[in-house]
């Protein structure tokens, strides 16, 4: 299992992206850039957080494509989350930050029926889960500025 943090994506102009974590509750009045399909995990773990502060997000705009978000936010359109996997190397005119408090991630996994001994589903699942481990040490070596 891979923990995907979310990522707060800003304009580099905004008057959050000088700080290294931002307070949920002061992106009130932002309006937001959300996936295609309003029930995307990211987008309700955003909309339940939001609502521990009490407001709703307000998705002015909606895509599927991540570097289509990064163009929307630094053309100014709003803030997204982004999961970290999906973020890629960001723009150089928008601001990555973290929202404060305990972090949003999604939670990747893989499944497989019990009726499946395939040898080669489980030399699959174990090369995802390297990756997997792989990814997650990558990460906390470059938050613990050794990347």
């Amino acid at each position: 299992m891979l923990h995907d943090p979310l990522q707060l994506v800003l304009p580099e102009d905004h008057r959050c992206a000088d700080r290294t974590h931002v307070p949920l509750e002061e992106l009130r009045d932002d309006d937001w850039i959300g996936a295609a399909d309003p029930r995307d995990p990211c987008d309700r773990l955003l909309s339940w957080a939001c609502a521990q502060h009490s407001f709703e997000p307000v998705h002015t705009l909606r895509t599927d494509d991540y570097a289509v978000v990064q163009v929307f936010v630094a053309a100014g359109e709003g803030v997204a989350l982004i999961p970290r996997l999906a973020l890629g190397p960001p723009r150089e005119d928008v601001a990555v930050r973290q929202l404060e408090g305990a972090p949003l991630a999604r939670e990747i996994s893989v499944a497989v029926l019990r009726t499946t001994a395939a040898r080669s589903i489980r030399e699959l699942v174990e090369a995802l889960t390297e990756q997997a481990r792989l990814i997650q040490r990558r990460w906390s070596d470059a938050d613990a500025g050794l990347a």
